[in-house]
């Protein structure tokens, strides 16, 4: 699913990133990925991940979200507008909260649910946002 909503003219943003297993399959049709992940260990084993699988588009940053997206060369996501965000999720309140947040300058195209984590309220969700014009 995530491939298919991705071209070589996309620019990918994989924030809290774990491992990099998005980041490295968005790097398959993306043009460029940047990854951030807070978790030095996680960090580690991503930027492992992309030495094995061999891929050169794909920059890791290891810190707080919060700390660093104000470091990357595009602004935050509701000054940049974007034509296109892919939001995948496993926390439904905040997703819930973001969606809201960002419905004024987008419309909600697409949800797929996926129930990776039995027995918790955790619901890995995909979402395709498109802007309004």
């Amino acid at each position: 699913e995530l491939e298919s909503n991705l071209d070589t003219t996309n620019n990918v943003l994989d924030l809290y990133s774990g491992v990099g297993t998005l980041s490295i399959v968005s790097s398959k049709k993306a043009k460029k990925v940047l990854s951030i992940e807070v978790n030095k260990n996680s960090y580690m084993n991503a930027v492992a991940n992309l030495e094995l699988n061999n891929i050169d588009n794909v920059d890791f940053m290891c810190g707080k979200v919060e700390d660093l997206i104000d470091k990357i060369s595009v602004n935050i996501i509701k000054e940049f507008l974007p034509n296109k965000i892919i939001y995948i999720s496993c926390e439904p309140m905040t997703l819930a909260r973001d969606i809201k947040l960002l419905s004024e300058n987008y419309t909600l195209n697409k949800v797929k649910c996926f129930d990776m984590f039995p027995n918790t309220y955790h619901v890995e969700t995909f979402c395709v946002l498109e802007r309004k014009f």
